[in-house]
């Protein structure tokens, strides 16, 4: 199987404007940090583990 690299960006940690009800994307998280709790959570698990193939 070959081996896959994954990368990510920016995530806007602690960064409260991107939860704004101006962004043209709503996040679906309460507050900053569940934002960043969640983050955090989903990118210590393994990609297998979250439905990527």
């Amino acid at each position: 199987m070959p081996t896959r690299i994954l990368g990510s960006s920016y995530h806007h940690f602690g960064h409260r404007a991107i939860l704004d009800e101006r962004m043209s994307t709503r996040r679906p998280f309460a507050s900053i940090e569940e934002h960043d709790e969640t983050l955090i959570a989903r990118r210590a698990q393994r990609p297998s583990s979250r439905g990527s193939k």
